[in-house]
């Protein structure tokens, strides 16, 4: 052998130079690369078309996206197909003996586990076919069964049955003479499909060059979609031209995610300068009626980086990762070893497409039916102690709640599912808080204020359960619902402990004073008893008693002339219409009293009662020449000055007939005030409720009842007695101004002061549940 000594020394010297002068560069694997991760599925060579074989034997479409794949499980369309699909040690022979089936397969989608869709770059011709399956069954002990082809590239559908291994090129419907390829399946839940693929078929040659060196036709690819009901055949093709899917530039390698969701059609394309890029478009699919339409108008969304680059990516593939997040894979020469340009890169993939994972923006996540229920208080205060609860539409199944206690709850529906909403408060005051005049006790329902909301049981319906079962059928994207329980909060207001009636005045809603007795007389000037009284004094024991007005021997003693008669009749009757009203009016004011005390009872279990102190007044003049002609009385009258801590004393009275009226009219308050509760008992006996409830249940402490005979007597009456009558004379009331001489209406009058308490064995006690004055 002769050696070229001076070449190999220059060579050497090359080497040397170049290892010297060369900048060593340390190479990272771009962002998203696959073999970031511990699976190492990037090769040398170039890795296209990823797509993960359905673990299932019967696997479900509509689960694919849902798989939760390791990067290992996204394998290489073009050499690991037969590895997967049939044996991996027949796949490492077949790559030999059997070439084209692995280097002429361009893309494949699983319907699951054991069939799905293939397209082959070359057709078999009916020898190779059989050169195929001799092979295959002496060799490996399988059929591998080809049938059918129509053009350069065909779509088969391929399907395992035991040992046997079918591929049969899809008709005319899907496959025409032209390059048809990267088929996607997809379905519903009845089994009906969708096959989404690429063709030139509209425009079958790349360039075409006349005679004259000029381009005469360029070709491009775009996508196509066929429908396959249950047991039926393919529908005739139809191009995807909508929402500028298919353009005249190319889309290929169509993928759609989220089927049975909210479809989203992804596709790569080169319509822009810089090679091939991922686009997406929403799609409505209805595979009932077979209709495929975009939910967008305008062009399809181009992804944004870093899914696509300045270099070609194509073959995008959705699936959830490990975590349930979305994840985007897809072939790209980002950074490829080859490209001239990369080499002073840090960045290096590995082969010339290699396999890339990236965050998918467009989560494939089933529609939300979120129903939000508030519970309001009509007064706009919130809602003390809410409950809410959802429960099915025969009240059987009782829904999680978000939360007993809160206002607000936020409950995710079932499509097709009926519910009603409950609520209502456990809120339920029975007591009464201190130092407070204003309370919540408890919440009613806003729809029927009768119905009382107070605990867990007693629940309401929301709005729009009122007007019937919450349902909503299936939907396609998140539906917020709202809903509101609404209740009337009732309220306790405490009334003021004591509530004083002074008819002096035009105050609490009574009339102005005018003079409840005749002057000089006892009995009250209602409209019948001024009559009574004006026969009475004309011919029974009244007739001595010229002192009182109405007498017909009535001399005034303070004025020059004395009014007639009549006069006095006719301004008499017109006093006694007046004191009729006052008296109904006085009448109802004890009776809303009564009603207080009534809610008071409920709230606290002391013995609430309610004192009516019946004042009357007489004038200062001296009536001691004035007598009583009537028959003897004794009555119980209140004095607050007896006993200590009792202010229900009393002094048992006693006026016989013949006495004297008193030097200041003492003897005629007391008469007065004897004879104005009768005629204030009067009127409440009138009351049908009144009477039923206090006075024919013997509730009511009346102290001109004879059966008080001692103090252990009354002390047993006030115990048991609800509504306590005290009566007491005044004499006259200093504190009115008299200015004329014989006007002395302002104090010919009945007071009433009412006092809410707790009585025990004669001991007062604070009454909680109102406002001291």
């Amino acid at each position: 052998m002769k050696i070229n000594y001076k070449k190999s020394v220059i060579g050497l010297f090359a080497i040397a130079l170049a290892a010297c002068s060369s900048e060593v560069i340390e190479k990272t694997l771009p962002d998203g690369n696959l073999n970031l991760s511990s699976n190492k599925v990037n090769t040398v060579d170039d890795d296209l078309a990823p797509f993960i074989r359905p673990v299932e034997s019967a696997g479900n479409l509509q689960l694919r996206d849902k798989i939760a794949p390791t990067d290992g499980n996204l394998l290489l369309q073009s050499d690991k197909f037969l590895s997967v699909y049939i044996d991996s040690n027949f796949a490492a022979e077949y790559r030999n003996k059997l070439m084209p089936l692995t280097s002429d397969k361009e893309c494949v989608s699983f319907i699951n586990s054991n069939s799905g869709f293939v397209s082959f770059s070359h057709a078999f011709s009916d020898d190779y076919a059989k050169e195929i399956k001799r092979k295959a069954k002496i060799l490996y002990g399988v059929e591998i069964n080809f049938s059918g082809h129509r053009g350069g590239t065909d779509i088969f559908y391929f399907e395992k049955q035991d040992k046997n291994y079918n591929f049969t090129c899809l008709d005319s419907a899907v496959n025409s003479p032209f390059w048809d390829s990267h088929p996607f399946v997809g379905g519903d839940p009845a089994g009906n499909l969708l096959l989404v693929w690429a063709s030139d078929r509209n425009s079958p040659f790349n360039l075409a060059i006349d005679t004259g060196n000029t381009v005469v036709k360029q070709g491009n690819i775009d996508l196509f979609y066929s429908f396959k009901s249950v047991n039926g055949t393919w529908s005739p093709a139809k191009a995807l031209d909508l929402a500028g899917i298919n353009t005249t530039s190319d889309e290929i390698s169509p993928y759609i995610t989220c089927m049975d969701i909210l479809p989203r059609l992804l596709f790569a394309s080169n319509r822009e300068k810089g090679g091939l890029d991922i686009y997406s478009v929403p799609l409505d699919i209805d595979f009932k009626r077979q209709t495929v339409a975009a939910i967008m108008s305008g062009m399809a969304e181009k992804l944004p980086s870093p899914i696509n680059s300045g270099d070609d990516e194509k073959y995008p593939y959705f699936a959830m990762d490990e975590k349930g997040s979305s994840m985007l894979y897809l072939s790209s020469n980002r950074f490829a070893p080859e490209n001239p340009d990369n080499k002073k890169n840090p960045k290096s993939g590995v082969g010339g497409y290699d396999m890339y994972k990236f965050d998918f923006p467009y989560a494939c996540n089933p529609p939300r039916i979120t129903l939000r229920v508030d519970i309001v208080s009509t007064d706009g205060q919130a809602v003390r102690n809410p409950v809410i609860k959802l429960l099915s539409a025969e009240n059987k199944i009782v829904l999680p709640v978000s939360g007993s206690g809160t206002t607000s709850c936020t409950f995710e529906l079932e499509p097709e599912t009926e519910y009603r909403v409950w609520g209502g408060s456990t809120f339920n005051e029975t007591g009464c808080p201190p130092d407070v005049s204003r309370f919540l006790t408890r919440y009613h329902a806003t729809a029927d204020n009768s119905f009382v909301c107070n605990s867990a049981d007693a629940l309401t319906k929301s709005n729009r359960s009122l007007a019937g079962t919450i349902k909503v059928g299936a939907v396609r994207s998140d539906v917020i619902l709202y809903d509101t329980i609404s209740l009337s909060p009732e309220y306790f207001d405490k009334p003021q402990c004591t509530k004083v009636i002074d008819t002096t005045w035009a105050s609490a809603g009574h009339l102005r004073n005018v003079p409840y007795f005749q002057t000089a007389f006892w009995e009250v000037n209602t409209s019948r008893g001024l009559e009574e009284s004006i026969r009475r004094l004309r011919t029974d024991d009244l007739q001595k008693c010229n002192w009182i007005e109405m007498h017909r021997g009535y001399r005034s003693t303070t004025l020059a002339q004395t009014p007639s008669y009549e006069d006095r009749k006719e301004k008499y009757r017109k006093y006694a219409a007046v004191v009729d009203t006052n008296l109904q009016k006085i009448a109802d004011e004890i009776i809303s009293e009564c009603t207080e005390m009534e809610l008071m009872n409920t709230r606290n279990a002391s013995a609430g009662k309610l004192v009516v102190e019946i004042n009357a007044w007489s004038d200062k003049r001296d009536a001691s020449a004035c007598s009583y002609p009537g028959n003897s009385l004794s009555f119980l009258e209140y004095d607050p000055m007896i006993g200590s801590g009792n202010i229900l004393g009393m002094l048992p009275v006693t006026i016989s007939k013949g006495a004297s009226l008193g030097k200041r009219n003492e003897i005629l308050s007391k008469l007065r005030a004897f004879y104005g509760y009768k005629a204030i008992l009067s009127v409440l006996k009138s009351k049908k409720d009144f009477r039923e409830k206090y006075i024919d249940t013997k509730l009511v402490f009346d102290p001109t009842a004879a059966e008080y005979k001692t103090e252990a007597d009354w002390q047993k009456g006030l115990e048991r007695s609800q509504v306590i009558f005290v009566i007491r004379g005044r004499n006259s009331d200093e504190r009115v101004e008299i200015t004329n001489p014989d006007e002395f209406d302002p104090v010919r009058r009945i007071d009433l002061i009412m006092q809410h308490i707790y009585y025990n064995e004669g001991k007062i006690k604070d009454c909680e549940c109102c406002v001291k004055n």
